[in-house]
């Protein structure tokens, strides 16, 4: 086998062109809110929903402030001078579930406010040629955001719209600009809590938004395959009101979420359900360490039994220089992991070597038991050795240290 015939393996197959659809909007599409977009004999089918900005964003978001998404966007390591007019809300509906160059976005869904409206503007790919003039007259309006809000939309509507970009030759996507992906927040928070942390999940779970005679996800691409098979469009309106329904709840979503944060920058913990609290407090941790803290200590005991949330207490304490609280915390708890800070602590900080190899005698108790606490199961062997090392090191040098003191 030659060259040639060897880079014939990596050909592909362009997508079976369609017959050139007309420019003018099928009845019962323009029905549904449609018109036709032309320019240079080029066609686009769009379709425009506006509705009371009001009816999206609840009224407890208009709190008088320059930024009312300031609690969201601070404890979500976003620019926390992002506005809701700045920013453009984007939801994809594709032939397939793959980011690779064969899925296509036949729905672009693009919300944004106008004035005291929000909009939700749709764009739908009636035919494959039409892909490129669809990219390019959307462009102007995707970089008129400071931020894209999406639905996992960093893993999957924002790389395939990069990719669809790419492979067009279209010039002007907005690479460096921002994405709010509101899926992190959600499971971040509701992980422990709902079964599912999807778009739909969070509407009647979160929101209380119950779709009614909504389309199934995995039954859209088959609508567009049979559009382009056949130029059925029965089904076409299902699949946008259901783009229009994402678009709508994203704005929704996020001010909800912007309330629960907003809640917890208050200090009204009681809003919450406790594993929620817990949720947020981990990633407080590294963004606000006196809210953690506060957080963390309404909480109360529960923290015990949250390993990664323990031990973030402790740092913080340790880290905001509050010491005897730390030291408080790893004596109640007397697991290895305490001891060893314990340890730590006499050994550095107090300089009381006698103290610090009680630690690491208390420590040679558990590891002999084989549990990393009093009173806990059978912990693994490679965590028990790993400990085990660890602490025997520790005490030959608090040994050496000792010896060089009373030697002085």
């Amino acid at each position: 086998m030659n060259i040639r015939d060897k880079l014939k393996l990596y050909e592909t197959t362009a997508p079976a062109q369609s017959t050139p659809q007309p420019a003018t909007m099928p009845e019962s599409l323009a029905r549904a809110g449609g018109e036709v977009v032309t320019s240079n004999g080029e066609t686009l089918w769009r379709f425009t929903e506006r509705v009371p900005l009001d009816a999206i964003v609840p009224a407890s978001a208009d709190d008088g402030t320059v930024c009312p998404l300031r609690p969201y966007l601070r404890y979500n390591r976003h620019p926390d001078d992002l506005s809701l007019d700045t920013l453009v809300f984007l939801d994809l509906e594709t032939t397939s579930l793959s980011i690779g160059t064969g899925n296509y976005p036949f729905v672009i869904g693009l919300g944004f406010v106008d004035g005291g409206s929000f909009v939700v503007e749709q764009y739908l790919l009636h035919d494959y040629r039409a892909e490129s003039f669809l990219l390019a007259h959307i462009v102007p309006r995707l970089r008129s955001a400071r931020a894209l809000v999406t639905f996992n939309g960093k893993s999957f509507d924002v790389p395939l719209l990069k990719n669809r970009y790419r492979l067009s030759g279209v010039p002007g996507y907005p690479v460096d600009t921002p994405v709010i992906d509101l899926l992190f927040p959600c499971r971040r928070i509701f992980k422990s809590i709902y079964a599912s942390c999807s778009l739909k999940s969070m509407e009647e779970k979160f929101l209380g938004i119950v779709r009614n005679d909504d389309i199934p996800g995995w039954m859209i691409p088959d609508v567009f395959f049979e559009f382009q098979r056949t130029g059925a469009i029965d089904c076409i309106p299902a699949v946008l009101l259901h783009n229009a329904i994402d678009v709508r709840s994203m704005a929704s979503l996020l001010f909800a979420l912007n309330d629960i944060y907003r809640g917890v920058a208050d200090k009204n913990f009681t809003a919450l359900e406790t594993r929620a609290l817990m949720n947020i407090a981990h990633g407080l941790y590294r963004v606000d360490r006196a809210l953690f803290i506060d957080l963390v200590e309404f909480i109360g005991r529960e923290v015990f039994g949250d390993r990664r949330l323990f031990k973030k207490y402790g740092a913080a304490l340790k880290r905001t220089g509050q010491h005897d609280r730390a030291i408080e915390l790893w004596r109640e708890e007397r697991s290895l992991y305490s001891l060893e800070e314990l340890a730590k602590h006499f050994e550095h900080r107090a300089r009381d070597y006698g103290h610090a190899l009680a630690q690491c005698r208390e420590a040679a108790v558990l590891i002999d038991a084989g549990v990393l606490r009093v009173g806990g199961d059978p912990a693994p062997a490679g965590i028990i050795t790993w400990y085990a090392e660890r602490f025997a090191k520790r005490e030959k040098r608090l040994h050496r240290k000792a010896g060089d003191a009373e030697a002085t």
